[in-house]
């Protein structure tokens, strides 16, 4: 934990939601949630901070990760396009526009290999591909890993419908040629892009939902809707797909695995597999409610 980190706790922060990502943050490097961060999630939840889990992952996939979290809880999910609780699915969805996505997919085609559709659906139509690129031991992975919800399509445009998030995945160098490629579509304006890099897997993964369908607006939404201001909010992540959430967030908090530039921008905890989520938590929120001003 940072000495900055500290003082600013150091006054007794009256934060009224906590947002944080999933992988990388409140997940070890073996994809667990730790009883230490369970537990300080736990405390947040008593002492009456909303709790928003914020992710790239779909709804099925982070459920199944935070079904230790046996309280209510946000789940912001599809980097953005879909917002749930613990228990209702979808309270607020943001869809791709059908000609957008046909669009979009014509820009981008010699990329098909490394793309999947993320829908609204369950089961097997969940996650939609048409001829992922087997070569790419990233793609291969998570093939093998999510075979049980996803359904091969002779053509995407055989999928548009009910579309939240494009998800694009593979080594460093193609995604990067992929971003080049997105920045000249003729509807970038229409669309948001995020993207997580892990240089020393040399994977990096790309999402794109709808403009207003991002992580940060997602999270501002919600924190509307619950009637609580910005400057209660505290935001914990890890890589550069969180940063617009904790520019938004009036506590943000870089984890100690995050990426040079991001702990140098931001106070910093300590990383995923130390409980960095909980030493956080432990610093700039009271053990006891705060009385109000």
């Amino acid at each position: 934990m940072t000495e900055s980190m500290s003082a600013r706790g150091g006054g007794g922060a009256r934060i009224r939601l906590l947002a944080l990502d999933l992988d990388g943050t409140l997940l070890d490097s073996e994809w667990k949630l730790s009883e230490t961060n369970c537990d300080a999630l736990d405390r947040c939840h008593r002492l009456g901070i909303e709790v928003a889990i914020v992710t790239g992952r779909r709804y099925s996939a982070a459920r199944k990760l935070t079904t230790k979290l046996d309280f209510e809880h946000h789940l912001i999910t599809n980097a953005g396009a879909m917002t749930s609780t613990r228990t209702d699915r979808g309270v607020r969805t943001c869809f791709w526009a059908r000609e957008l996505l046909a669009g979009f997919m014509r820009h981008v085609a010699r990329f098909e290999g490394h793309t999947f559709f993320i829908s609204d659906c369950s089961g097997r139509e969940e996650i939609r591909c048409t001829r992922p690129n087997g070569q790419d031991p990233h793609v291969a992975r998570y093939v093998s890993l999510n075979a049980e919800s996803m359904m091969r399509l002779d053509s995407f445009e055989e999928g548009l419908d009910d579309v939240l998030q494009v998800a694009f995945m593979g080594t460093e160098a193609r995604m990067n040629e992929l971003e080049t490629r997105i920045a000249t579509f003729a509807g970038a304006n229409e669309i948001s892009c995020s993207g997580t890099r892990y240089p020393d897997r040399d994977f990096a993964l790309v999402d794109a939902v709808r403009k207003d369908a991002n992580k940060k607006n997602a999270l501002e939404k919600l924190v509307r809707s619950l009637d609580i201001e910005r400057a209660a909010v505290m935001a914990i992540g890890d890589n550069y797909a969180d940063e617009e959430m904790l520019e938004y967030a009036s506590y943000p908090i870089a984890m100690g695995n995050a990426p040079a530039a991001m702990r140098q921008r931001w106070p910093v905890t300590a990383t995923n597999d130390e409980d960095g989520v909980a030493r956080a938590v432990e610093a700039l929120i009271p053990r006891k409610p705060q009385k109000q001003q």
